[in-house]
């Protein structure tokens, strides 16, 4: 029965951590896209390098001139903090930026320069 308990302990110890881990790995892949441009973001898409484009991390929402959003673009594997950005914009003018660092990003900017 005490080694049953310990084992149960273990366990326990090891899902918690496991949980705390997890957690970590999707916040440190957050940041805030930040909209400095006189038009509305439509489309973004934060893509591992390498990787087919995913999903549109914006959804049906856009992000109009002088706001943020806070993205997530955890895609599963902590390991993976390389990215390229692309941002489709209110007139159809894309943005490229490649290999960001979303690992140790706080925000990115989209401005007009």
């Amino acid at each position: 029965m005490k080694i049953s308990a310990s084992i149960a302990k273990i366990v326990t110890a090891l899902s918690v951590a496991g949980a705390a881990a997890s957690a970590h790995a999707i916040s440190n892949h957050q940041f805030f896209l930040v909209n400095e441009t006189d038009q509305a973001v439509v489309e973004f898409y934060a893509t591992h390098l390498g990787d087919p484009r995913g999903p549109d991390l914006l959804g049906i929402q856009t992000l109009p001139s002088g706001y943020n959003v806070l993205i997530n673009a955890y895609d599963g594997d902590p390991r993976h903090c390389f990215f390229n950005f692309k941002s489709i914009m209110e007139d159809g003018q894309t943005v490229y930026k490649r290999n960001v660092n979303v690992c140790e990003i706080i925000r990115y900017t989209i401005s007009s320069d």
